[in-house]
């Protein structure tokens, strides 16, 4: 596309239409604008105001701050960041997909990033040239949804080689490549608690309101589709909370519902089983299995009690107290972590089947020891 700023639109050409293919309009006059690295989007200095657009969706958001005409505009090539100089003699930068402003600074004006996008060449008016140094984080970045989409997650995972990361929201299912940060694909879709990848990483189980949905992940060249494949009915049918997976001797999920457990095995997501509450379970926000697979925790919102499971003989073992909310245990099945309104808790495996009270958080010396209790791992059918 060619971009043409006309009073206070900026008009999108499209080469292979020949013809206009957007018309972006704007309360004031654009003095100037840049294209996002992806050829999709641009930002547009609008008098005091930057516009940040999809070019294809015409959405955007307005990055606000500036005192003055903004006069210059660029982005950093993976394209989360926007720097804006104006005439307040600020220089901004800005995180693209939130809008966030990160940091000012008045040393430097109309900066420009390197292909790297480490360094950034500025000048100071009339008197020199230089360059300023980005260190981005290497333990921390952003997977960024497209312009405008709901911003709360009710779930996500991670698929088994690591290499894509799957996450629902209001708006659907969203896929990114993990390593390159890559929007993948998207899928609309209502009503979905969570979603988990299957044990071969090929498919998507999506935990909707009262029965799950397995999704194909099918790519074709650059792009990748999600194509439904089929539906799985836990029965009794009830309403579904939000799903919780682990990954151990089998590779398991637990969906929580009305005095029960579901627990489907994600290596074939057609057979599951269930830990019947009898009675003293209620509406459960958080569940999981033990990477053995012998225990189940289940969890209250909001302090409502926390409860652990013996799977093999289905009888509650233990409760927890009051304290809850979310639950997890560790990869080597030692630990339970139980998350509340005020504070988490170790428990420890062995004490708890003990009737011991929670070990004390890790501490410099290290983690809390002397467990008295080893279980054995057995592998159970799933439909035993």
């Amino acid at each position: 596309m060619l971009g043409i700023s006309s009073g206070t639109n900026v008009v999108l050409w499209g080469f292979a239409e020949g013809r206009v293919i957007e018309v972006l309009g704007h309360p004031r006059t654009v003095h100037s604008f840049t294209w996002h690295p992806d050829g999709r989007g641009l930002a547009c200095a609008a008098g005091t105001e930057v516009w940040v657009w999809d070019g294809y969706r015409t959405n955007h958001i307005v990055l606000s701050g500036h005192l003055e005409q903004v006069q210059h505009l660029s982005f950093n090539p993976r394209g989360d960041l926007l720097a804006s100089t104006a005439w307040d003699a600020s220089t901004r930068f800005w995180d693209v997909n939130s809008g966030e402003l990160l940091f000012l600074s008045r040393a430097g004006f109309d900066p420009v990033f390197g292909v790297d996008g480490v360094r950034i060449g500025y000048f100071k008016e009339g008197r020199t040239l230089g360059i300023w140094r980005a260190n981005p984080s290497r333990i921390y970045r952003k997977l960024s949804l497209p312009m405008n989409a709901a911003p709360y997650f009710s779930g996500f995972d991670f698929s088994p080689n690591g290499h894509s990361l799957a996450a629902v929201n209001a708006n659907g299912v969203h896929v990114w490549d993990f390593a390159s940060g890559e929007y993948q694909a998207f899928r609309p879709n209502r009503n979905i608690r969570s979603v988990c990848f299957t044990k071969d990483g090929t498919c998507l189980v999506l935990v909707g309101a009262n029965r799950l949905n397995r999704w194909r992940l099918d790519p074709s060249g650059a792009t990748v589709q999600l194509r439904a494949e089929a539906d799985v009915d836990l029965q009794p049918r009830s309403a579904l909370d939000g799903g919780s997976v682990t990954r151990g001797v089998e590779d398991v999920l637990t969906v929580p519902s009305m005095d029960r457990v579901f627990c489907v095995d994600l290596g074939d997501p057609s057979v599951w089983w269930e830990l019947p509450g009898k009675g003293l379970i209620g509406g459960i926000n958080s569940t999981s299995i033990s990477p053995n697979t012998n225990w189940i925790a289940t969890s209250y919102w909001k302090d409502r009690g926390t409860s652990v499971w013996d799977t093999r003989t289905r009888q509650r073992i233990r409760s927890l107290g009051p304290a809850g909310g979310f639950v997890s245990f560790s990869p080597d099945n030692r630990w339970l972590l139980v998350g509340s309104v005020g504070a988490y808790t170790l428990w420890e495996t062995g004490r708890i089947l003990n009737w011991r009270s929670p070990c004390r958080p890790p501490t410099a010396r290290g983690w809390c020891a002397n467990s008295r209790w080893r279980a054995s791992i057995s592998r159970r059918s799933a439909n035993s």
